[in-house]
């Protein structure tokens, strides 16, 4: 005969438990004692226990929650590992070795605090399908594969977050700093908070190991993250080990946070540092004042000096007041579309006197041609003289020569 009895019965303080609470109350911290020994000491039992009907097994786990989302984590795990690379199609984002390091039960509690369309570009930016002007030049002629912020040749998933373009090393710097004070905010040992932020600043040029000796407590991580790398941390790709590590920590702090709650917060920072990244670029991109992008306020700013160069004596006489007056100053200081009504206008009276200098010039060579032709006509003929034909021996007859043979 069994008999319910209400679990974790000692939450509620100031309660007077029966001796049935009791007793399971004790026989909860036993159970929980015996299971730490075992984690520790890396020796179970068999899951497999007596008069079990039915077992389901994924791989060499048995499932032990819910089946439906536990086939969902292990088919989801499954396709991860031949999207990132393995398979016929992966994409060699990481090997084997790097997929089994990193900790992604993080990502479900980190995504869910972003709208769809966070999430959208996360995995454009992870598969390397994003818009950046690598690809964007493959099947666009007039796109060239340059950064749009510094025109460094070649812009790549590595060089968004490496770009050295002063505004956008500016907003990176300014987010690892935020980063830093956020970790010294939650308990976070010194020597982690210190490792990654110059790890940061560093841009990956110099390895978070080489700053700790081989005896330190977290040359281990930092030999984990440094065998993930740079685009890894930077997309949210943490090693597991520090999980371990800030949980071990954090239960003698004081802090309210687990390590679930403050890996979701490292990595939700640490996304933002590259989501911040892809805006600024973007800005540069197709942020629009005037009606008009950057490259194409540069552009009419080259035309504009270009076309202050011209001698106004090029230009029909009608049209020289673009030049002579007009206050160049105030026109230097005007919006972008002022610029290029003047430039238009410069434009079209250029075309203007090439086309005057072209007429003038096939009315000149016609008028030559009529000349010629005139005088000519007008000229008078030439008188010829007749000279004596030539004197050449006539036939005479078979008479005479047969006189001249005698």
């Amino acid at each position: 005969m069994y008999e319910w009895v209400e679990g974790h019965a000692d939450a509620y303080k100031g309660r007077k438990l029966t001796l049935k609470e009791r007793l399971n109350v004790r026989c909860d911290a036993l159970a929980k004692e015996a299971l730490m020994d075992a984690l520790y000491s890396r020796s179970f039992i068999s899951s497999d226990f007596p008069f079990e009907t039915v077992r389901v097994k994924l791989g060499p786990r048995k499932v032990t929650k819910s089946l439906r989302p536990s086939i969902l984590h292990h088919s989801s795990r499954r396709i991860a590992k031949q999207v990132f690379g393995f398979g016929p199609r992966g994409s060699k984002i990481i090997n084997e070795e790097q997929f089994e390091l990193i900790y992604w039960d993080i990502f479900p509690r980190v995504l869910k605090k972003f709208p769809s369309s966070f999430r959208d570009w996360l995995s454009k930016t992870v598969t390397g399908c994003c818009g950046i002007n690598h690809f964007l030049s493959y099947w666009k002629p007039g796109v060239r594969d340059v950064c749009p912020s510094c025109k460094y040749p070649g812009e790549t998933i590595m060089h968004i977050t490496r770009c050295p373009e002063a505004g956008r090393t500016t907003i990176f710097y300014e987010m690892v700093t935020d980063l830093e004070q956020w970790m010294a905010d939650n308990y976070t040992p010194s020597t982690i908070t210190e490792m990654v932020s110059t790890y940061l600043r560093n841009r990956g040029t110099e390895s978070m190991s080489s700053r700790l000796t081989p005896h330190s407590h977290f040359f281990a991580l930092a030999s984990a993250f440094d065998f993930l790398g740079w685009r890894c941390l930077l997309e949210g790709r943490i090693p597991t080990l520090l999980v371990q590590e800030m949980h071990n920590h954090l239960a003698n702090t004081p802090s309210r946070i687990g390590a679930l709650d403050w890996a979701a917060g490292f990595v939700e920072r640490l996304l933002r540092i590259t989501h911040r990244q892809w805006q600024y670029r973007n800005s540069v991109v197709h942020y629009k004042v005037d009606g008009l992008t950057q490259d194409e306020h540069e552009a009419v700013i080259s035309r504009f000096e270009e076309l202050l160069q011209i001698d106004p004596s090029q230009l029909l006489s009608k049209h020289r007041h673009l030049f002579e007056s007009l206050d160049f100053e105030d026109l230097g200081n005007a919006s972008a579309v002022t610029k290029q009504y003047w430039i238009y206008s410069v434009e079209s009276a250029l075309a203007a006197a090439a086309h005057h200098r072209h007429s003038r010039r096939r009315s000149h060579d016609a008028l030559t041609d009529t000349c010629e032709v005139q005088s000519l006509r007008d000229s008078p003929a030439p008188i010829l003289h007749s000279a004596p034909a030539p004197h050449l021996p006539c036939e005479l007859g078979i008479r005479y020569k047969k006189r001249r043979m005698k």
